[in-house]
């Protein structure tokens, strides 16, 4: 399965409204999104500075490295995903989401990884 089926397969997951898969650089590789939803493929550059700051906080307390990250909104949470030279910014409709949501991601993950553009 190619990375932008996958993409739209982790789309369909009930309670996951947009979706978009950034590099390390802030460059967006794909975006996808429920008809009317938020669209996520403009924030490259901040999601990604975001997820460098909490890196940096866990190696100065020693926590080991970012799996995710979650940041919570009145619209709805985004789930930061932290795939080696990547990251999936997740926008789910709700906080009652985020259980089922985090399970199904990290269902997909070894599948991720080995659809990712390698370079």
């Amino acid at each position: 399965m190619d990375l932008r089926d996958l993409l739209r397969e982790i789309l369909e997951i009930k309670g996951i409204v947009a979706l978009a898969l950034f590099g390390r650089d802030g460059k967006l590789a794909e975006s996808l999104g429920q008809p009317g939803a938020i669209d996520l493929g403009f924030v490259g550059s901040t999601v990604v500075s975001s997820v460098l700051a909490a890196e940096s906080l866990l190696a100065t307390l020693g926590q080991g490295r970012l799996s995710h990250m979650l940041l919570d909104y009145e619209q709805g949470p985004l789930l930061l995903s932290a795939l080696g030279s990547y990251v999936l910014v997740t926008a789910l409709d709700s906080d009652q989401s985020l259980g089922r949501v985090r399970f199904q991601i990290r269902r997909y993950l070894p599948q991720l990884q080995a659809a990712l553009p390698q370079g």
